[in-house]
This record gives C-alpha cells, sequence and structure tokens, in this order.
C-alpha cells in the first residue's frame, strides 16, 4: 500500500461521509470502509497517524472536532466485530491459559460447618479491628 493509495482511500472515505440527504453517520461509513483501517494497521500505521490522517482529508464528528486515535480504534474494533462477529470471538492463545492462572482450593471445611467458619471470621475480623482501634 503506497502513499498514493492511502491517500486515494482515506479521500473516499471522507467523501462517503456526505450522503444524498446530508451528512451519513461516521460510524455507518466506518463499517463500510473497515478494510481501509486493517489494511493502514497492517501496514504499521498507528492509531495516531490513521486519526491524522483522517484530519488532513477533512473528517471530522458531528459536532466539528476531530477524531482522536482512541476514538477510531473504538469504532473500528465495534465495526470489526458487526461485520466479523465469529473471528471477532476467536482470540490468540494467550501464554497463560486464565483458567489454569487461578488455583483452585478445597474448601477448608464440609459445606455443612460453614455457619461456625462464618461465625470464626467474623470472631477475627472483630478482634482485629478492637487492636487496630487501640
Amino acid at each position: 500500500m503506497d502513499k498514493d493509495d492511502i491517500d486515494r482511500r482515506a479521500t473516499e472515505f471522507a467523501a462517503a461521509l456526505e450522503g444524498p440527504l446530508g451528512p451519513m453517520p461516521l460510524e455507518r461509513v466506518v463499517r463500510q470502509h473497515v478494510e481501509l483501517f486493517n489494511d493502514l494497521r497492517q501496514a504499521g500505521a498507528s492509531w495516531r497517524q490513521i486519526a491524522a490522517l483522517m484530519v488532513r482529508h477533512g473528517v471530522r464528528r458531528k459536532d466539528g472536532e476531530s477524531v482522536d486515535s482512541t476514538q477510531w480504534a473504538s469504532m473500528v474494533s465495534r465495526a470489526g466485530r458487526l461485520l466479523y462477529p465469529l473471528e471477532a470471538n476467536v482470540s490468540t492463545p494467550s501464554p497463560i491459559n486464565p483458567v489454569q492462572a487461578l488455583p483452585t482450593a478445597a474448601p477448608s471445611a464440609p459445606i455443612s460447618d460453614s455457619g461456625r467458619n462464618r461465625a470464626e471470621i467474623r470472631k477475627r475480623m472483630q478482634s482485629s479491628r478492637a487492636t487496630r482501634t487501640d
């Protein structure tokens, strides 16, 4: 993807914001052009660079303010989840499996003794509060 191609596609994106009856919702246009943002990210562009590119092409929010990098990231993420729901739910495996990372501890006493354990805990808490206030 070269600079001319990027500028051409960003210009098309900006033009798509103007519909036949007035401004189009920004999120809808992002959904229609989500591949532009995916290609930019694949080419190594940061969200700040993408935000600056869109400002250069006149893309603004409804209130006239520029769209910041976190807003672009959020909109593109939402668009991706709407367009590719199955792919969005499949994440790359993390180095630590959350299920394996949390140790499971056996209860210290049978469930029938849980009332007694609560009473002991309550006593310990009260005694620790009393020692802190002294």
